[in-house]
């Protein structure tokens, strides 16, 4: 919907235009979306999408030729990220009751099918079906978003691995997250 307006908005404006594209839904791919979606495409001079795969999807599903999209992938600058001590790690993983010999998976990113939690949530539960020994801890970093949350909730209840699934929520210490990480 923001492409569509900015692509008006600019042409009204006699402005350079850039859209952006950072996950297609497939439930969100109606006829309706994909004319309006294409239209707006058509219109802008540039759309940035955070991927090579989406870039392709991009194009496949609104008919935008690849010349007129661009990609720059939707990554975390190393550069940013501040020492950690500690007593911080210990302090979080206290307040999470997670085990110092806990394995740590983090994923960050916002709670959408397009993620792949779910796949993610499925091999931690067949890991722990399998090798119960190894005690990984899946800790999940993001806006959380229905129903997709409750999906997950559930699928890791279908695991029966709810005590090694943390839902974190929007979590602003991305240093903290990688430096607990195994």
């Amino acid at each position: 919907k923001m492409n569509r307006l900015n692509a008006l908005a600019a042409k009204q404006h006699q402005a350079r235009t850039v859209g952006t594209c950072h996950g297609l839904l497939k439930q969100e791919l109606t006829f309706r979306s994909r004319l309006y979606g294409g239209l707006a495409g058509w219109k802008l001079d540039r759309t940035v999408c955070v991927s090579h795969a989406l870039a392709k999807q991009y194009c496949q599903a609104y008919f935008v030729p690849s010349s007129r999209v661009t990609t720059i992938p939707n990554a975390y600058d190393p550069a940013r990220l501040r020492v950690v001590t500690d007593e911080e790690r210990a302090n979080f993983r206290y307040l999470h009751s997670i085990s110092t010999s806990d394995s740590i998976i983090v994923a960050i990113g916002n709670i959408a099918p397009v993620k792949g939690y779910g796949e993610l949530i499925e091999a931690i539960g067949i890991v722990v079906a399998d090798k119960p020994e190894l005690s990984p801890r899946l800790l999940i970093a993001g806006a959380m978003r229905e129903p997709e949350t409750t999906h997950l909730r559930e699928l890791a209840s279908d695991y029966e691995i709810t005590d090694r699934v943390v839902f974190l929520g929007e979590f602003r210490d991305i240093s903290l997250l990688f430096s607990v990480a195994s």
